[in-house]
């Protein structure tokens, strides 16, 4: 089992152990219990969704303590830590005097596995990845936290997606958006905050899913630029209204996108150089200006949505053809209509939402 690891010279400071994936597919296994794993897999033949049935995920401990740790599996060590990667946070020490960290393990009720999960129809098509959690040692979220510590955890991000893209040798090849080395399979990275947007634990973290499958929303951004022949990023900046703009970070920008705000206080973070395609790509002013984002749009959404609303949203990283993060409050529920996926009625408009946001910046 590998829960420690002595750290490659290039990334001394972030501590990545110098394995290949078989190693983190090997430490995956020894980690969760089989009774947790998920059972089989299908795709539904209008959408080409993948869905994956795992009623063990029904079990999870759920865990809402928000004032302390009082309660909280994560601080309480109902959850373990069999890391592969960490990073120290700079400004972190937590109650007990201890340097703050964050750390990437396996999820202990996994949707994806290494060693593949079988169709529901037929079992000799097999879909492989693992789904991955990093998580900090401190009882806080990103809101909370300092932009330097944001970054660290961004930084940890981008050496984590860097590692799986270069060294899954086992998972097809794929395109390697101008990066000097092969890419194999695919990395994305998502936040869930609350318990309405299918969060189960209050403790601040993200999820990390590596598969085989380009995930739909990423296909859809590929198909805009091939048919556009910019990236939405750069169709973004182009035609996005200087006064939807939340605030500039300089490599980085906050916005309302004019014409895509399906739900009050929806928003986009984005890097303006669309020559880079991964987390890794990026350079320490771009990842500060996101870190810094994200807790700004965080922080005014804690303010903003209790006490009539539950402190609840979702992070969803764009990757490949530029990058982006989505920021997706929940603020309103979806219709029969908005389901069908065919007409949206929200309940705020662009202009309104960044004069919400700007009045709660933290100055």
């Amino acid at each position: 089992m590998i829960t420690q690891y002595v750290p490659r010279k290039k990334i001394e400071k972030l501590g990545i152990k110098p394995v290949s994936f078989a190693d983190v597919a090997e430490l995956f296994r020894s980690d969760i219990d089989k009774e947790k794993l998920p059972e089989f897999y299908s795709i539904d033949p209008r959408t080409e969704e993948v869905i994956i049935y795992c009623p063990s995920r029904e079990n999870r401990t759920n865990s809402q303590a928000t004032e302390n740790n009082s309660g909280c599996a994560i601080c309480e060590g109902e959850e373990g830590i069999h890391n592969f990667a960490r990073i120290d946070l700079p400004d972190t020490i937590t109650s007990d005097g201890k340097i703050g960290i964050a750390y990437a393990s396996p999820n202990k009720f996994p949707y994806l596995i290494p060693d593949g999960l079988p169709h529901i129809s037929y079992p000799e098509k097999v879909l492989r990845g693992g789904s991955f959690v990093l998580w900090w040692n401190t009882h806080t979220d990103i809101h909370e936290m300092s932009n330097r510590d944001n970054k660290a955890i961004l930084d940890l991000a981008a050496e984590v997606e860097e590692f799986f893209l270069h060294n899954a040798i086992e998972f097809p090849e794929l395109v390697s958006d101008g990066d000097e080395h092969k890419h194999y399979g695919h990395f994305q990275i998502g936040k869930n905050r609350g318990k309405t947007v299918a969060s189960s634990i209050i403790h601040g973290h993200y999820q990390f899913v590596f598969s085989e499958i380009l995930p739909k929303r990423i296909k859809e951004d590929a198909e805009f630029e091939k048919a556009r022949k910019e990236t939405i990023v750069d169709y973004l900046l182009r035609t996005n209204s200087k006064e939807l703009e939340i605030q500039d970070y300089g490599d980085v920008t906050a916005l309302i996108p004019l014409s895509a705000m399906k739900r009050p206080l929806e928003a986009i973070i984005l890097v303006r150089d669309t020559k880079k395609r991964n987390l890794h790509d990026l350079n320490n002013n771009e990842r500060f200006g996101l870190a810094a984002a994200l807790k700004d749009l965080t922080y005014a959404l804690s303010i903003l949505m209790p006490p009539a609303k539950e402190f609840a949203y979702n992070l969803v990283f764009h990757t490949r053809t530029g990058i982006y993060i989505e920021v997706l409050p929940a603020t309103q529920a979806d219709g029969a209509f908005e389901k069908i996926r065919e007409f949206w009625a929200c309940q705020s408009s662009p202009k309104r939402a960044v004069e919400i946001y700007k009045a709660h910046l933290k100055k």
